[in-house]
């Protein structure tokens, strides 16, 4: 008869105890309430580089890409890619570009290419050191030079990542002479 209450008590304090640790589970903990809602975004930067003279942002509103530019001209200009969007990069992470040549009808002279890759994500899980959540699936070649600056066509259904190696025909075919 002595041990019921012993039972009982120990019963009791291993309850309490269970209950104090779920509660505690359910508490946040000391570091997610130290840190700001906007900590994580302010931690992604844009991707940024620089060709023909131009200093390139691209940034994300409304979840849709936007081509911040600043050089022989400043400005920006919407893509009409869906993010997540990065730069098709050259091995050493500069923004790849080509140079072409206008023909003498479209006025001579030159003009870089760069390629910007946007979403939604490709199907395939691909992914790379710039989109770790997965690669692009549409792309636009954005054509600049000190006449301006000229969206190319809209390429879809592809599964490209920053770090791609390109065949030369990506920065030709949509393209569009400046």
């Amino acid at each position: 008869m002595a041990n019921k209450p012993i039972v009982a008590h120990w019963l009791v304090a291993f309850w309490a105890i269970g209950l104090l640790l779920s509660a505690h589970s359910c508490s946040p903990t000391k570091q997610a309430s130290q840190t700001h809602p906007t900590d994580a975004t302010q931690k992604l930067e844009s991707p940024t580089g620089e060709v023909a003279s131009f200093k390139l942002l691209l940034e994300v509103r409304e979840g849709k890409c936007v081509l911040n530019y600043d050089g022989p001209f400043k400005g920006q200009v919407e893509t009409e890619l869906l993010a997540p969007c990065e730069f098709l990069r050259d091995p050493n992470g500069y923004v790849e570009s080509r140079e072409l040549k206008n023909t003498e009808q479209n006025g001579g002279g030159t003009y870089s290419v760069i390629v910007v890759i946007g979403g939604p994500p490709a199907n395939y899980g691909h992914s790379d050191r710039y989109m770790k959540n997965g690669c692009g699936s549409k792309i636009r070649t954005i054509s600049l030079s000190v006449r301006g600056i000229a969206l190319g066509s809209l390429g879809t259904g592809f599964d490209i990542c920053p770090t791609s190696s390109f065949d030369e025909k990506i920065f030709t075919a949509n393209s569009r002479h400046i």
